[in-house]
């Protein structure tokens, strides 16, 4: 559960919106007030589940700004959120690469995951466990990074692409009065790419219109 809503707080056309939230609030903080909300309540108690617990693994210790995450929490949220070897980060890469219709997003994740392991704590005690691969699974880790490298200065920071972005941003930053994305749920939930993307066309066609 805390897999399938981790991005639940994501805002439409992801991190492009992220900087018209008010000051403290990221994507992050918008999925632990989901999670956490009435709506979801009824589920989690239907699975005999906690909230916080899904909270928890979903954001991982950084977001959650919780130190008490027990070595499984910390385990099970690094295999959602990890830096290194983290199920997001491999998602975003291979499907944003699928969907572009580029290659430098692909390495052999299947690979990497059978060969990821749970490294134990330091025999002082001195470190957390955390995870890590055998030594077959070299290969594809470093593929990963370097399809993380290739992606970023090929794509994420293209110019035409970045470019959409700011115009994204001012467009926004007009037709929403505040000039923030809504932080309520009922309103964050209501506001998708479809509703955004017809007020740009409205836009297009209404010089009249609040983003044109």
């Amino acid at each position: 559960m805390a897999a399938l809503c981790h991005d639940i707080g994501h805002l439409p056309f992801s991190h492009t919106a992220e900087d018209l939230l008010p000051d403290g609030w990221d994507h992050e903080h918008l999925t632990l007030e989901i999670i956490r909300s009435d709506e979801l309540e009824s589920i989690w108690k239907e699975i005999k589940i906690q909230s916080d617990d899904v909270a928890k693994l979903a954001v991982g210790p950084k977001k959650y700004r919780d130190s008490s995450f027990n070595d499984w929490e910390a385990i099970l949220s690094e295999i959602i959120v990890g830096d290194a070897f983290g199920v997001d980060r491999m998602d975003y890469l291979i499907r944003d690469s699928h969907h572009v219709g580029v290659a430098y997003g692909k390495f052999d994740h299947y690979r990497l995951i059978d060969t990821m392991r749970i490294l134990s704590k330091e025999e002082d005690g001195s470190a957390e466990p955390a995870l890590g691969i055998e030594e077959g699974g070299l290969h594809s880790a470093e593929a990963l990074v370097l399809a993380r490298y290739f992606m970023y200065t090929q794509l994420y920071y293209h110019h035409v692409r970045r470019i959409y972005d700011i115009h994204l941003k001012d467009f926004l930053k007009k037709w929403f009065p505040s000039g923030y994305l809504p932080i309520d749920i009922e309103g964050h939930l209501g506001m998708t790419d479809n509703e955004i993307s017809v007020e740009l066309f409205k836009a297009a066609r209404d010089e009249k219109h609040p983003g044109a």
